[in-house]
């Protein structure tokens, strides 16, 4: 069952800290003011721009453009966590990217990859897992494209 997350603090500025549920998230974007944006209690609007990348991946030499949250929440191993996860991908250009992260959860032990994503390639939708040798294993393959505007919830 889906839930309205409760958005009890908000900075869209590169840096900052927002407070989802009670839970603290580090702000972690381009510092552009459209980056990140709170268009009501219950919704952040992340924008990823050409050229958009974060000041610490420019620093380790990333050039990945993004504009995300960083949960500070984390979980010991073999926890059982239930996640209710939303989005809606707005009207624009079609994806060109080879891969797009639209949500993902990362483990911080192994670092790298994320575990568990929900990506885009070209226009289709995909949910993808990786074991412990890292490999990416496609696990839902959205034989549609994505509709853009409608909201997802998974």
């Amino acid at each position: 069952m889906a839930t309205t997350p409760n958005i009890t603090s908000f900075s869209g500025a590169n840096g900052s800290t927002v407070t989802v549920d009670g839970y603290n998230a580090q702000v972690e974007n381009a510092g552009r003011s459209y980056s990140l944006t709170e268009p009501d209690s219950n919704t952040l609007r992340f924008q990823v721009d050409s050229g958009d990348t974060w000041s610490q991946d420019v620093k380790n030499g990333n050039v990945s453009e993004r504009s995300e949250i960083d949960m500070v929440k984390t979980y010991a191993p073999n926890t059982q966590i239930n996640i209710s996860y939303g989005f809606t991908l707005e009207p624009g250009a079609t994806n060109t990217s080879s891969w797009m992260v639209i949500g993902q959860i990362h483990n911080t032990i192994l670092g790298g990859s994320p575990p568990v994503a929900i990506a885009m390639y070209g226009e289709h939708m995909y949910v993808i897992v990786r074991g412990p040798d890292g490999k990416e294993h496609d696990v839902y393959e959205d034989p549609n494209p994505i509709q853009r505007g409608h909201q997802y919830q998974i």
